[in-house]
């Protein structure tokens, strides 16, 4: 689920509120957010809800009610579903596990259709969703984007908001540990370590990402090191030239020639070149109060209770003066 770039965020983050996004439009990593929904929201067996069908119901409950709060908070939302471009690249002896794994095709399409019946646009990418968030922030057509994962930053987006889709807590033992938002921009994390974008990727790459398992003995320090005294992979001393091969974390070896001309140069067009959907509208509409109930109550077995609580609350939203803006683009 992306690069772990942790060590570097964490002296470039800062803390915000939901109440600091207010009026913003966020662009949302779709995949990223279904995943944690269908991993966090679970029954008494530890097993996602179903409907009376068999089919999951658990990111529903999640996408209903968290995007009730990001909408009461005056959040415009924009989801990126993950597309089928995604699944033709390159891995390189990778063994990080993607996050579309455990979403299947009715969870995609049940999502689609709660967000529209909600009123909520999306875009399908043509590849990574976190990608065509990114070239909506670069088209300032949203401020920034809602994702857990690292990559957003790697990929060139300019703002990223964690944990924005968590519960303000968790279970530790007995007790329980705040989850607050965190906030990092892009330019913060390059001037904190004075890195250009072109050597963070490399950084990534050394120490491992979606696309290639990183190189063995390699951690963030060790790369931000080589990258600050290198300048790029490109000069770094890896091998020794008379086994003229690498290896990776999974003690793998590679040939020299290989990882320089063909993984390194990949995995850079990966993120600083990604694929994206140009061809897209973005239309906010109204949402569907009947059709949501439809869905929930009839299609999905929700509480036909909670179901109206839930629709009471977002027709005030729709007819709430200071909210006026909230549905249209």
């Amino acid at each position: 689920m992306g690069s772990n770039i942790r060590g570097l965020v964490d002296s470039a983050k800062r803390t915000i509120t939901i109440e600091n996004l207010n009026g913003k439009t966020l662009a949302v990593d779709a995949f990223n957010m279904i995943y944690q929904f269908l991993n966090a929201i679970k029954d008494a067996k530890g097993k996602p809800f179903v409907n009376r069908f068999g089919n999951v119901t658990s990111h529903l409950i999640g996408l209903l009610y968290r995007n009730l709060t990001f909408l009461e908070n005056g959040i415009k939302l924009v989801y990126c579903f993950d597309g089928k471009e995604k699944d033709t690249k390159l891995r390189w002896g990778t063994t990080h596990d993607k996050k579309i794994i455990g979403i299947n095709d009715n969870i995609i399409e049940s999502s689609k259709l709660l967000l529209e019946n909600l009123g909520i646009p999306y875009i399908q990418a043509l590849g990574d969703g976190e990608n065509q968030c990114i070239f909506l922030n670069e088209l300032n057509q949203v401020w920034g984007t809602i994702s857990q994962d690292y990559d957003v930053l790697i990929g060139g987006g300019a703002r990223l908001i964690r944990n924005l889709s968590n519960t303000k807590s968790r279970k530790k033992g007995d007790t329980k540990i705040d989850i607050p938002i965190e906030f990092i921009t892009l330019e913060k994390l390059l001037f904190t370590h004075n890195i250009t974008w072109e050597q963070l990727v490399d950084i990534v790459i050394l120490i491992g990402n979606d696309y290639f398992a990183g190189i063995s003995g390699i951690g963030e320090k060790t790369a931000l090191k080589y990258i600050k005294e290198y300048s790029s992979i490109d000069n770094i001393p890896l091998y020794d030239s008379t086994k003229d091969t690498i290896y990776d974390k999974n003690n793998l070896p590679i040939i020299a020639d290989e990882f320089y001309n063909q993984i390194v140069p990949d995995i850079r067009s990966m993120y600083l070149h990604a694929n994206v959907n140009r061809n897209y509208r973005i239309k906010r509409q109204k949402p569907n109060l009947d059709g949501l109930k439809d869905i929930l109550i009839n299609q999905y077995d929700f509480s036909e209770k909670r179901v109206m609580s839930y629709i009471t609350k977002l027709r005030e939203l729709i007819f709430t003066k200071r909210q006026t803006t909230l549905f249209e683009f």
